[in-house]
């Protein structure tokens, strides 16, 4: 729990080589107008290119943006 805590609070959620070796990705909710989510943007990186803060700091500001544009096309539907 205190990990989807986190996960809330920063607006992402992140994952390195849980599924798959050498696969390491994060990810943010794309919400509906009343706030459910209804999709995710994610983006999936190569372990062996990328350490998670490095990932985190470049990357999560960008996908959580298109993220957050993506919900406001959606929200009226």
């Amino acid at each position: 729990m205190q990990r989807v805590t986190a996960c809330r609070e920063a607006g992402y959620g992140t994952n390195c080589e849980k599924l798959f070796m050498g696969d390491t990705g994060l990810a943010t909710p794309v919400c509906d107008v009343r706030g459910r989510v209804v999709g995710a943007v994610d983006v999936a990186l190569p372990a062996s290119r990328w350490q998670m803060a490095d990932a985190a700091h470049r990357l999560a500001p960008l996908v959580t943006k298109c993220a957050c544009t993506i919900s406001r096309l959606v929200a009226p539907l």
